[in-house]
């Protein structure tokens, strides 16, 4: 009998998903207070350049062996990451420092190798941990922040509620994975059901930002930058009965139907977030460049060519469904009037 993976074993919450129901911890105990007041006053201090950088290099080397409690690491890794990388940007593009100060990277690159994540600044640090409950409608704000701005806020917190949001996604899929395993065609029919919801919340969600192949493979490398446990709980899922297997050898045309429209909302998911790069960050960063610059494909995380990846990711989704609907193309006209005056090759074409 195939293995399907019990989410709360895995820290994923029935309620929030990956993101943790326990609000995190906000301050560290008085010994590693030389480094929380370094991060309450990042927006302040990464605007001073170089002095700041002399003040990280008066910074003491702390003992990171006195982190007592998961919790602790755990902010411990947020301050240090965001201490850190406002030393290497607090320049600009132009003054990139190329070497952190012993008293950041020794006890960073520590940290890092506890909580078994690379020293760098990713989601689960930068949003899973950072942010605190401001009043009893449990609203939330950022604990640290590196600008201060409301982009910053936003850019956060947004994919916070869609963490959240998409909790019980996760247990849809592991119920639709035992429905497939106990040959339940009603179970997996309601957990198909259930997920098609999650995802159209999730695109709600989404939109709020406004006010594969090599692309599958890129994926699976981002998994390294997720806490372990979360990494692992994907790799049981990716290991467990392949529910779309079971969809289209049943033959039922309710199961088809339903799976079709899972597909389809994510399919929209995905085109909500090209719109969303293309118009935030794609056609911002064009405008005073001149045509050769244009030309250029703008570079993404880990690399990758930001639209032509999008959009595969975008078109390999679409092409699970169980029959040609074409719900992978993108019918947003308000999209293409923003494109038109943009000769970005790898935007205009196919978006």
């Amino acid at each position: 009998m195939e293995f399907v993976p019990t989410p709360l074993e895995f820290d994923v919450s029935p309620n929030f998903g990956f993101l943790p129901e326990r609000e995190p911890l906000q301050c560290l105990p008085e010994y590693f207070s030389p480094w929380e007041k370094l991060a309450r006053n990042l927006p302040q201090l990464v605007k001073e350049g170089e002095f700041f950088r002399q003040q990280i290099k008066q910074l003491p080397l702390l003992d990171h062996n006195k982190l007592s409690s998961e919790d602790e690491w755990k902010r411990a890794q947020l301050v240090l990451t965001c201490i850190s990388h406002a030393y290497v940007w607090c320049k600009g593009e132009r003054g990139v420092a190329k070497i952190l100060p012993k008293s950041l990277a020794v006890p960073w690159v520590s940290v890092a190798k506890h909580l078994d994540i690379p020293p760098v600044l990713t989601h689960s640090t930068f949003a899973l941990y950072n942010w605190r409950y401001i009043d009893p409608k449990r609203n939330i704000e950022l604990s640290v922040n590196i600008t201060g701005s409301q982009t910053e806020e936003g850019f956060l917190k947004v994919p916070l509620q869609m963490e959240a949001e998409f909790g019980k996604g996760c247990f849809s899929i592991t119920s639709g994975q035992k429905a497939v395993v106990n040959n339940d065609t009603e179970g997996v029919l309601k957990a198909l059901m259930s997920l098609k919801e999650t995802i159209v919340q999730l695109k709600k969600s989404f939109l709020r930002i406004y006010e594969s192949s090599s692309g599958g493979q890129f994926l699976e490398r981002m998994c390294y930058y997720m806490p372990p446990k979360h990494r692992a709980f994907i790799e049981a899922v990716a290991k467990g009965p392949s529910i779309r297997n079971y969809v289209f050898a049943s033959g039922d045309p309710d199961l088809t139907r339903e799976y079709d429209l899972c597909v389809g909302k994510l399919t929209d998911f995905r085109n909500v977030h090209l719109q969303v790069v293309a118009r935030y960050i794609v056609i911002p960063s064009n405008r005073g460049k001149d045509t050769k610059q244009k030309g250029k494909a703008l570079i993404g995380t880990g690399g990758s060519d930001l639209m032509s990846f999008l959009k595969q990711i975008r078109n390999e989704t679409a092409r699970t469904v169980s029959c040609n609907n074409n719900i992978g193309r993108d019918s947003s006209l308000e999209l293409q009037k923003e494109l038109d005056g943009v000769s970005d090759n790898t935007l205009i074409n196919d978006v």
